[in-house]
């Protein structure tokens, strides 16, 4: 038996990390560009990548964690790990 949930209200990443950020589908991006001339010759998925990339961030982030808080908050600070970890295991487990 599965459980099942609806999500009510804003997702985490809504709220605290990208507030009124909206990714433009592909295929909107891919007929503005070709709109203005230019000529699409090649689309990559970059989804494999990007749990790497996540995990380089955010031990980046650790690294730095006195500069970053200095420069935020500590609240920030902790927003921003709990996004990008949560984020690269994400990538990690829906291959």
């Amino acid at each position: 038996m599965s459980a099942t949930w609806k999500r009510s209200g804003e997702s985490f990443v809504e709220k605290y990390v990208f507030p009124d950020g909206e990714l433009v589908p592909i295929n909107t991006t891919l007929r503005a560009a070709e709109s203005c001339g230019f000529e699409v010759e090649d689309v990559e998925n970059l989804r494999r990548h990007y749990e790497i990339t996540l995990r380089h961030w955010s031990n980046r982030l650790q690294a730095n964690a006195e500069e970053a808080r200095r420069l935020t908050d500590d609240a920030t600070y902790r927003t921003w790990r709990i996004y990008m970890a949560g984020s690269a295991h994400g990538f990690r487990v829906a291959g």
